[in-house]
C-alpha cells in the first residue's frame, strides 16, 4: 500500500451506518479474492499445525515455506495419508464450517494445495451472505484442555475496523505469528484483506531480521516472546526502527516494554483472548488498557460487543473510569480433583516460590490428578531438588492440590505463540 493510502485513510468507519458491517464483509471477501496468498497462508498454517499435532515434527522441518499451489498433499507429496488427510479436512471444517456446503468430500479427494485453497475459497464465499457466518479457533490450552471457539465473522471484522486506526499507518504487515490463531487471523488475514496492505511472512526469520527489514509504515505483528528475542538481537542497531510493534497473546513483561520503547517507533499491546477477541489496548506498560472503540461497558461492569452480547472476560478488572482498566488476576482456572475445586495457577505460584525453582506450570494430568513442569534455576541440582520439592509439596498443599507427576526441564513448554502448552 503506497503512502497517503493508510488504513485510516481507507475509511474503515465503524461509526457510519448499519450498512458498515456488510461493507466490511464485502471488502473482506473481495480482499481474499484479490490476494490469494492470504488464504494460501491460512490453509498452509492449518495443515502444518495439524501435522505437528499428528507427528510431533517441528513446523520448520515440514517445509511449509516451499509449498506451492502444485504441491501434492498425499503420500507422493508432503506425506498425508488418507487418515491424516481426513483429520486435516476436519480441522479446515472447524474453521470454515465446510459441512454447511458439503465441500469436505471434494477437498479430501483433491490432490494439490492449490485445489484445496480454491475449494475452500468457493465454499466459504458461497456463505458470504449468511448472517450467522463465523470462523472457528482453538484455545491454546494454557489453562486446561484446548477448546473450540466460534466467532461471528462480522464481530471479527468490527474489531479489526476498530483497531485499524490505532495502528495507522500500516503500509505493510510483517507477520511473525501464524494465521490460524485468532490474533494472527485478525491482523495478518482480516486486516490486510480489508485494507489491501501486503503481508510479509516472517514466521521463520531469525529474530534480528524482523526489525532490520522493517520500514516506516510497517506493522510488525508478534508475541511478547518473539519481541523479547528480537529486541535482544537488535541491540547493535544504530537507529530505532520506524515500524510499529504489535504484541498480544500473553502479558508483555516490563523489560520487553522498555526494550521496545528504545527500539521501535511505537509499541502497542492488545489485551484479549480466544474466547472474547480483543478487549483493550495500550502503548506503555504503566498505562491501563483502553477499551477498544467498538465495545461498551454497561452499568454492571460487563463489556458488551456491538451486538449487545456480553464478552466472556478471563480476568478480574480494576476499572479506572468508564473505559480504562487493568487486569487483576484470572476469574476462573479452577479444575476439579476428586470433586474438589483446585486452582493450578495458584499451585504453580506456590511451587515456584520454593528455593531452587525458577518457573513452574501445573495442569490436569492422568487419572484425574495434577501434574507439574518444573524449571530449576541455574544453581539447582535437579535430583536433590526433586526430593526436597516433593517434601515441600506434601507439607504445603492439600491432597487434591498435590501434583502427582513432576517433570523437569530447561524451559516451560510453549507453543509457537509463546503460550504454555501440554507436555507428556
Amino acid at each position: 500500500m503506497s503512502g497517503g493510502n493508510s488504513v485510516a485513510e481507507r475509511a474503515l468507519d465503524t461509526d457510519s451506518q448499519p450498512t458498515a458491517v456488510n461493507d466490511f464483509r464485502s471488502r473482506f471477501f473481495s480482499g481474499l479474492k484479490a490476494e490469494p496468498g492470504l488464504l494460501h497462508r491460512w490453509i498452509t498454517a492449518l495443515i502444518t499445525d495439524e501435522m505437528v499435532r499428528q507427528t510431533g515434527t517441528e513446523a520448520a522441518r515440514l517445509g511449509w515455506r516451499k509449498w506451492e499451489r502444485e504441491t501434492r498433499l498425499d503420500d507422493a507429496g508432503i506425506g498425508l495419508d488418507s487418515l491424516a488427510r481426513l483429520e486435516v479436512v476436519g480441522r479446515l471444517n472447524e474453521v470454515f464450517a465446510l459441512s454447511e456446503t458439503g465441500s469436505e468430500d471434494y477437498i479430501f479427494l483433491a490432490p494439490t494445495l492449490g485445489e484445496w485453497c480454491d475449494l475452500v475459497a468457493h465454499a466459504f464465499e458461497r456463505r458470504c451472505d449468511e448472517p450467522d457466518l463465523s470462523l472457528g479457533f482453538r484455545t491454546s490450552g494454557s489453562t486446561g484442555t484446548p477448546r473450540k471457539i466460534r466467532h461471528p465473522l462480522d464481530a471479527l471484522l468490527a474489531e479489526v475496523a476498530a483497531v485499524a486506526p490505532i495502528l495507522t499507518p500500516a503500509h505493510r504487515i510483517i507477520a511473525a505469528v501464524p494465521p490460524h490463531h485468532i490474533y494472527g487471523c485478525l491482523f495478518t488475514i482480516l486486516l490486510p484483506a480489508l485494507t489491501g496492505a501486503p503481508v510479509i511472512d516472517a514466521r521463520d526469520w531469525v529474530p534480528g531480521r524482523l526489525l532490520s527489514a522493517a520500514r516506516s509504515g510497517d506493522l510488525c505483528v508478534a508475541t511478547p516472546l518473539i519481541w523479547e528475542l528480537t529486541f535482544a538481537s537488535a541491540q547493535e542497531l544504530e537507529q530505532r526502527s520506524p515500524a510499529t510493534a504489535l504484541t498480544s497473546s500473553a502479558p508483555c513483561p516490563p523489560a520487553v516494554w522498555a526494550a521496545g520503547h528504545a527500539r521501535v517507533a511505537r509499541m502497542i499491546e492488545l489485551y484479549g483472548a480466544t474466547d472474547s477477541g480483543g478487549i483493550g489496548w495500550r502503548e506503555a506498560a504503566t498505562e491501563p488498557f483502553a477499551l477498544l472503540p467498538h465495545l461498551e461497558r454497561d452499568a454492571d461492569g460487563a463489556v458488551r460487543a456491538p451486538s449487545g452480547l456480553p464478552l466472556p472476560l478471563q480476568d478480574h478488572m480494576d476499572w479506572e473510569g468508564p473505559r480504562r482498566f487493568r487486569p487483576a488476576g484470572r476469574l476462573d482456572g479452577a479444575v476439579q480433583v476428586g470433586g474438589i475445586n483446585v486452582f493450578p495457577s495458584r499451585i504453580a505460584n506456590r511451587i515456584a516460590s520454593f528455593p531452587g525453582v525458577a518457573e513452574c506450570a501445573v495442569r490436569p494430568g492422568a487419572n484425574g490428578r495434577l501434574k507439574a513442569f518444573i524449571v530449576p534455576d541455574t544453581q539447582a541440582n535437579a535430583r536433590s531438588l526433586r526430593t526436597e520439592l516433593r517434601r515441600f509439596i506434601d507439607d504445603a498443599l492439600t491432597a487434591p492440590e498435590r501434583p502427582k507427576i513432576l517433570t523437569f526441564g530447561a524451559a516451560l513448554p510453549r507453543n509457537e505463540m509463546g503460550k504454555l502448552q501440554d507436555w507428556s
